[in-house]
């Protein structure tokens, strides 16, 4: 005895499969655009300014499903960027700054730990909301 079966309707599982994952890989590439340039503009605002050179330096590199936030200064044959983003040591505001804010140590992690469960949620609700036609 013999069992015979045939599958059919694949195509229409792999073509809705494809659009749900162009849903996401929108949504992904959406927020985490935004959420980038808004940990970037977070952490110019707390970066040290002394001549300004590390706040201009802060970019945005955008890799396939990444993104990455960095600031990158050389001075005097030293990456200025790391060293002040390190070193809690250094003062960046009172009487020898003219008493103004100058900035802080830790200022891309400061924002970036601060802000981790917004962005997350942000990511999460967009992907869930995009992809709800599906469920």
């Amino acid at each position: 005895m013999s069992v015979k079966f045939e599958i059919t309707g694949l195509k229409d599982v792999q073509r809705n499969f494809n659009r749900y994952l162009n849903e996401i890989n929108g949504v992904l590439d959406s927020d985490l655009d935004a959420v980038a340039f808004d940990l970037l503009q977070k952490a110019v605002d707390r970066a040290p300014i002394e001549d300004g050179d590390l706040r201009e330096s802060g970019q945005v590199v955008r890799q396939k499903k990444v993104r990455i936030v960095s600031f990158s200064v050389f001075k005097n044959g030293f990456d200025y960027a790391i060293k002040q983003h390190e070193d809690l040591t250094l003062r960046h505001s009172g009487p020898e700054h003219g008493n103004v804010d100058g900035g802080e140590a830790k200022y891309l992690e400061r924002p970036f730990q601060e802000n981790a469960e917004k962005y997350i949620a942000r990511i999460k609700a967009n992907v869930l909301r995009r992809t709800a036609k599906y469920q």
